[in-house]
């Protein structure tokens, strides 16, 4: 049962809840700046009494990195909620593959030396690439749903925002003394806090009122326990993973459960059964060459 700790599992597991989170949006439709102030808001305020209760690490990276994560996080879940209440999540699906790529390419700027053990190793890092490609490829074909440029430059924003946020949280979790549990507990609440601060700078913005409606409260507490399970399982496969962009591949099996989803409950769902298969062996194939 060794695997139940290895970073691959973890990511895989996220990428459940990661399935709700996707589509909890489009069937609820809730403005992406008060959504995403109701749900930090609740994280915050629950977890602060606790807060005292751990030690806190006196590294000026992990807080910079920590807060840089959840500004990013904080702007392209606005964007994201607010995409997906307007256009469903089919098409954003077929946009969020670029975000491997991206994690990848600024991973490697920021962290050249991890990638030491793989050009001493050229086959392996083919492979990888290899496996990342045709992940992203089945990832962009998996579903027909037609993407408009419209669609495109709309969550464009979002893809880039949550790869920046995905390298600094990476980053944290690297600069933390101890990690684990207690890393993984002090991020989420320093993110937390910013991206209650960042949802109410938004609403203020555009003059928006808050509403408090039953609904409004609902999908706020529903976002907030589906964020905290996914950033809690994201700390620990980030912490181990030599690269942020696998667990980010991994995670975006929320895809195929989304249509195991709609096969068991008879959901008319015309995504193409070949992408599907082929996007799952090449996380095999990239767990396999990054173990």
């Amino acid at each position: 049962m060794d695997f139940l700790t290895d970073w691959w599992f973890i990511a895989m597991l996220s990428s459940f809840f990661g399935a709700l989170y996707t589509t909890m949006n489009g069937r609820y439709k809730v403005a992406g700046n008060t959504l995403v102030f109701g749900r930090s808001a609740m994280i915050m305020l629950l977890m602060f009494p606790f807060m005292f209760l751990i030690g806190w690490p006196e590294s000026p990276l992990f807080w910079a990195l920590s807060l840089g994560a959840g500004f990013f996080a904080a702007y392209g879940d606005i964007v994201r909620f607010n995409v997906v209440a307007q256009y469903g999540g089919s098409a954003v699906s077929r946009i969020n593959p670029m975000k491997i790529w991206i994690v990848f390419a600024i991973w490697l700027m920021v962290s050249p030396s991890s990638f030491l053990p793989l050009w001493d190793d050229p086959i392996r890092l083919l492979g990888i690439l290899a496996m990342l490609a045709l992940g992203s490829i089945s990832l962009t074909s998996l579903n027909r749903c037609p993407v408009s440029n419209q669609v495109l430059f709309a969550f464009l924003p979002a893809v880039l925002f949550q790869s920046f946020s995905d390298v600094l949280f990476k980053g944290g979790m690297e600069h933390h003394v101890t990690g684990g549990l207690t890393a993984a507990l002090q991020f989420i609440f320093i993110a937390s806090i910013v991206m209650t601060v960042v949802g109410l700078f938004d609403l203020t913005r555009k003059r928006k009122p808050l509403k408090q409606d039953k609904k409004t409260l609902y999908v706020s507490a529903l976002g907030a326990g589906l964020f905290f399970a996914i950033t809690f399982l994201t700390a620990f496969a980030f912490r181990d993973a030599p690269n942020p962009s696998y667990v980010v591949a991994l995670y975006s099996l929320n895809v195929v459960w989304i249509y195991l989803y709609h096969r068991f409950m008879g959901i008319p769902d015309n995504s193409n059964v070949r992408a599907g298969i082929f996007f799952v062996l090449s996380t095999v194939g990239l767990v396999l060459l990054t173990k």
